[in-house]
C-alpha cells in the first residue's frame, strides 16, 4: 500500500491485511460549491459552511425545527400570499435539506 493511502486514513501495512478507515471525511460542500459554480447567492453557502460540520443526527434534528418554525411562519395570516423566500429560515431549510440528502446517501 502507498503512503498516499495510509494519508487517507487507510490502514492495513501488509497484503492480506484488512483495510479499516481511521478518518471519514465528507467535502464541504459550501467550499465545493464556491470554486466550481459561480454562485448568485452567497448567502446560501454561508449557511451550508454553518451546518456543514453537524453529525447526521444533529442535522435530522436541526430541519425538524427549521421546518416547524417554517411552518408557523407561513400559517400566520399576515404572511399569506408572501413568497416563502421571506421566511426567515428560508436558506436554511435549503443548506440542511441539501446537507441531510448528500449524508444520507455517505452513511
Amino acid at each position: 500500500m502507498g503512503a498516499g493511502a495510509r494519508e487517507h486514513g487507510v490502514r492495513g501495512d501488509r497484503a492480506g491485511d484488512p483495510r479499516t478507515l481511521d478518518v471519514l471525511r465528507y467535502d464541504d460542500v459550501s467550499h465545493k460549491l464556491s470554486a466550481s459554480a459561480p454562485v448568485a447567492m452567497p448567502e446560501l453557502v454561508e449557511a451550508l459552511a454553518r451546518y456543514e460540520g453537524l453529525s447526521l443526527a444533529e442535522l435530522q434534528s436541526r430541519l425538524a425545527a427549521c421546518e416547524s418554525g417554517f411552518r408557523a411562519w407561513v400559517e400566520r395570516p399576515e404572511n399569506a400570499g408572501r413568497p416563502i423566500s421571506e421566511a426567515p429560515d428560508y436558506l436554511d431549510r435549503i443548506a440542511l435539506d441539501t446537507l441531510l440528502e448528500r449524508r444520507m446517501w455517505w452513511e
